[in-house]
């Protein structure tokens, strides 16, 4: 992942810093149920002569689902609807290679569709997996205390991941929330000897969609994840650690700093 070219002075404030230790709790695990079929495209649109297959959904509000599309024989992209035929998510490549995946919570119960194709022309007959989980609901977020603090307003969090956590795209997530004022820029470092691991930034409509504002893997020194955050509106957002790998456990620190103004 590139990594974005940050303010001297935030590079400055960065390297300065030192780790403190803290704990977080999260919410007990439960079990995924998953169910999958084996579908080919074999549909074509009357209006651009588009293949494709298409199937009905029964989402509940408030649950968590996990839809992927993997293939061998086309590049799957996989397109979402609610119950009004409102295109509400979609994805191509969020999966394993150029596999698709996306995470979804509906707020109202219905009949969603899916709907699968091929990101260039597919051809008719060719195969794919649809598999669909039903994931656990994540914990609620911890409102940001720390454990410490220094000079430059520098908040040190101790957590670790494990299987108690949340899961994310088969991933175990701890997730924190920060009140953030537009314009100010806050500093996000995520460091572990034990994961390798990813810092995600939500705003809370996010959370719930899956798509975040922003992230980063190996931006810190080594495998550690950094952010320069600079929101344009204020308010709350949700600081997710997680792990580049699946299934990772491990202790880590996450440390946030304020960075002074001009």
């Amino acid at each position: 992942m590139a990594v974005t070219p940050y303010h001297p002075k935030i590079l400055g404030i960065a390297l300065a810093l030192a780790a403190a230790g803290g704990a977080v709790q999260q919410a007990t695990a439960q079990t995924a149920q998953e169910t999958s079929y084996n579908g080919k495209l074999e549909r074509r649109s009357p209006r651009d002569g588009e293949i494709y297959d298409s199937h009905p959904l029964q989402l509940s509000a408030g649950k968590r689902y996990e839809i992927g599309v993997e293939s061998t024989e086309f590049d799957p992209q996989i397109t979402l609807t609610d119950p009004d035929a409102e295109v509400i998510a979609e994805d191509d490549d969020g999966g394993e290679g150029n596999n698709s995946l996306l995470e979804f919570s509906p707020t109202r119960s219905g009949t969603y569709r899916i709907r699968v194709k091929a990101v260039d022309d597919g051809k008719a007959g060719a195969a794919y997996k649809l598999t669909m989980r039903e994931l656990r609901p994540l914990p609620a977020p911890v409102r940001a205390k720390p454990a410490t603090t220094a000079s430059l307003r520098m908040e040190s969090y101790g957590g670790s991941l494990d299987a108690s956590d949340g899961e994310v795209n088969k991933r175990y997530e701890d997730e924190y929330v920060f009140h953030v004022e537009g314009g100010q820029t806050m500093l996000f470092f995520l460091n572990s000897s034990a994961i390798d691991p990813v810092l995600q930034i939500y705003d809370l409509p996010g959370r719930t969609t899956g798509r975040s504002i922003d992230q980063d893997d190996d931006g810190g020194s080594a495998q550690n994840a950094f952010i320069a955050f600079s929101p344009k509106d204020s308010g709350d957002y949700i600081v997710r650690a997680t792990s580049a790998n699946e299934h990772e456990t491990g202790a880590y620190t996450l440390r946030a700093v304020l960075v002074p103004a001009d």
